[in-house]
């Protein structure tokens, strides 16, 4: 059955998540993915939870970004129905002022819009770019915006599966076996979080 709502969240990256909550906030998709292999044959692979069904995956040697793009399409698309309300987020990275955008930067931003791309089409709908400082703010409440990186990936890890109901499972089955837990995953669905009670208050009266 599809949620009456779909908010889907990003963290663009590699590694880097998604995640979809519904309309109560219940995850109801998760996804990663990461670099594997070397030289000519490194690749990516993808990690998701949907439903309680596992999927895991390994892209062909050389494979771009896109691919993750459209094999995520096709996750959010068994979540898709008429007339569903839908938000996209996608974090925007932060550049310093005049420094301009590194190659880490530009290469991170290239990939956002080879994922995002394929779920705006498929949703009819444009990304909200939103700054890590905004939504943090919002789910971390004070103090959460100056909050430093390795701090706020500790932050999201702790304070997620408070907030997000079945994403304690889903990062047990991201982790890898004797690996770090994927704080992406849980950045990407408390952006989600952010987008669900954002749209929740521009509703109120």
């Amino acid at each position: 059955m599809c949620p009456s709502a779909l908010h889907v969240g990003v963290d663009p990256g590699l590694p880097g998540a998604l995640c979809a909550l519904d309309e109560r906030g219940v995850l109801v998709l998760a996804a990663s993915w990461s670099a594997r292999g070397r030289g000519e044959h490194q690749g990516l692979a993808l990690r998701a939870v949907q439903h309680q069904e596992r999927l895991e995956e390994a892209s062909p040697p050389g494979a771009t970004m896109m691919w993750v793009g459209q094999r995520l399409r096709s996750l959010i698309t068994r979540l898709v129905t008429d007339g569903q309300r839908v938000s996209l987020t996608c974090e925007q990275l932060f550049v310093p002022a005049g420094g301009g955008a590194g190659e880490p930067i530009l290469k991170t931003e290239w990939g956002a819009a080879m994922i995002c791309g394929p779920l705006e089409l498929l949703l009819g709908l444009e990304t909200v770019r939103v700054k890590a400082v905004t939504w943090r703010s919002v789910v971390y409440g004070r103090g959460g915006a100056r909050l430093g990186t390795d701090a706020a990936k500790e932050r999201a890890l702790e304070l997620g599966p408070l907030l997000v109901p079945q994403l304690d499972e889903a990062l047990r089955v991201l982790t890898p076996i004797r690996g770090v837990a994927p704080h992406h995953v849980a950045e990407a669905a408390l952006i989600a979080r952010w987008a669900l009670v954002t749209y929740r208050l521009e509703a109120a009266p």
